[in-house]
């Protein structure tokens, strides 16, 4: 835990392994880890991935248990970029229901539940102002229901910010550096990705 911030500062992205996790902490500590990974991963702009039994069940049974479908959504609501199966897809007996009911669960919580807001899991940044202004846009285009939250700027951390405090409107950041652009929402953004026209 104490070495967390410095593992997704040094990453590309993140997976949360919760079964090999398991093997190192305590069962009751991985959901601890994970929900502050996520935060993490989603203040400083990289992928992360919530992996291990999401529907392990579906190996042999045609339906998830109701926790591995409020495990799914739990892990949407946090901000994780992916959750992933492995032994269900992979080795189950019902491969395309597993995926079906994964897509189903996902679908239904983006569409009726926000995204959790982070502050209250790590440490805000020092740039106060910013920190207000980039929370006030993304309100005001939910409010709005825009398609869109356009950022224009030089600086890179204002697109984060924005992107961390977004739950589920669709982003599109704009700046000087276009391949920096894409990287940067493509990581951030929590339901769809908009493709800039250039």
């Amino acid at each position: 835990m104490k070495n967390l911030k410095k593992i997704v500062l040094a990453a590309d992205g993140v997976m949360i392994a919760r079964g090999d996790m398991a093997y190192e902490v305590a069962p009751e500590v991985v959901p601890i880890i994970q929900r502050k990974a996520v935060a993490l991963c989603r203040k400083h702009g990289k992928i992360s991935i919530v992996a291990t039994q999401t529907m392990g069940s579906m190996v042999d049974n045609p339906q998830p248990s109701r926790a591995e479908v409020s495990d799914v959504a739990n892990a949407v609501i946090q901000g994780a970029d992916v959750v992933m199966l492995s032994d269900e897809s992979a080795t189950g007996k019902y491969p395309e229901e597993t995926v079906k009911a994964m897509r189903d669960v996902i679908m239904y919580t983006q569409e009726h539940a926000a995204v959790s807001p982070i502050d209250d899991i790590v440490e805000r940044g020092n740039n106060e102002a910013l920190n207000a202004i980039s929370l006030a846009a993304v309100e005001l285009a939910e409010q709005i229901n825009a398609d869109a939250l356009i950022v224009e700027t030089k600086i890179w951390s204002n697109c984060c910010n924005c992107g961390c405090k977004s739950s589920s409107s669709s982003n599109l950041c704009c700046n000087k550096f276009k391949s920096r652009c894409s990287t940067t929402w493509l990581e951030l953004c929590n339901s769809k990705f908009c493709t800039p026209r250039w």
